[in-house]
């Protein structure tokens, strides 16, 4: 463990060095979230009453959840070293590390995660809170919120392992890489939250993973999944185990034979 942990420690310190990067990506999101707000703000007052169980200021609260935690989870998948690792065929170094692959990149994701939580989420957050009535958690939700948002992260990680585990097979996965990526950005409730959204559609999109990302950890801060908060936990932790599952698979299926692009 020690290996893995000194990786998540040197993969903040890398990331730490993008001070330009972070601060243009902060300002995007707060303009966003300045948008959005007005958009759920004047939705929320033309129905008058609560949506999915959230007034006005839940849900613009749930919008600025969203992006703080756009960069968290890396929803446009801006950081594909794997990827690259895979098309180059440098991966095959890593495979003869005395580490596994999986959990190798995921020590890599987790350093990343720490510091996008720390410049990412909490500025935009702190905007919303003083800025647009955007609420905190209850005192007795704040565990759960930060068991919710670990437990996001692990789930955002599995997924984007298994789009960029795709190179192995195809010449590029870019192709898989942006194709999860649209699909993310409406199902995790982004954009909008997944309340706003017409019940049939909600509900499809709430029995995919996206929705573990964001939305539910949400549902967690904004005290929605009070009632059921253990199945909502669970949601995410059974997404998890399966998807992290999946990319063992796909590692142990990848990794039998591996030929390097053009020769």
């Amino acid at each position: 463990m020690r290996v893995y942990v000194e990786v998540a420690r040197r993969s903040f310190r890398r990331f730490a060095t993008y001070r330009g990067a972070t601060a243009a990506s902060v300002f995007t999101n707060t303009v966003f979230g300045i948008f959005l707000s007005a958009v759920v703000g004047a939705v929320a007052r033309e129905r008058g009453a609560d949506i999915g169980g959230l007034d006005e200021a839940g849900l613009v609260t749930q919008v600025w959840l969203a992006q703080g935690m756009l960069g968290v989870m890396d929803v446009f998948l801006r950081h594909q070293d794997l990827v690259d690792r895979i098309r180059t065929g440098d991966v095959v170094v890593d495979l003869y590390r005395p580490v596994d692959l999986q959990a190798w990149w995921g020590a890599v994701d987790a350093g990343r995660a720490g510091y996008e939580v720390l410049v990412r989420f909490v500025p935009p957050v702190v905007v919303g809170l003083v800025f647009f009535g955007a609420r905190l958690p209850a005192g007795r939700d704040v565990p759960a919120v930060a068991l919710a948002l670990v437990l996001a992260v692990t789930v955002s990680y599995a997924l984007r392992y298994l789009a960029y585990s795709s190179g192995f097979w195809l010449l590029d996965a870019k192709g898989a890489v942006r194709g999860l990526m649209v699909v993310w950005i409406v199902g995790a409730g982004m954009t909008i939250p997944l309340p706003l959204l017409p019940d049939g559609l909600e509900t499809v999109l709430r029995a995919l993973p996206f929705a573990a990302t964001i939305q539910l950890v949400s549902d967690v801060w904004t005290g929605t999944a009070r009632p059921s908060l253990p199945a909502s936990l669970a949601v995410q932790a059974a997404w998890a185990v399966a998807l992290l599952g999946a990319g063992r698979v796909v590692q142990a299926r990848a990794t039998r034979k591996v030929v390097v692009q053009g020769g």
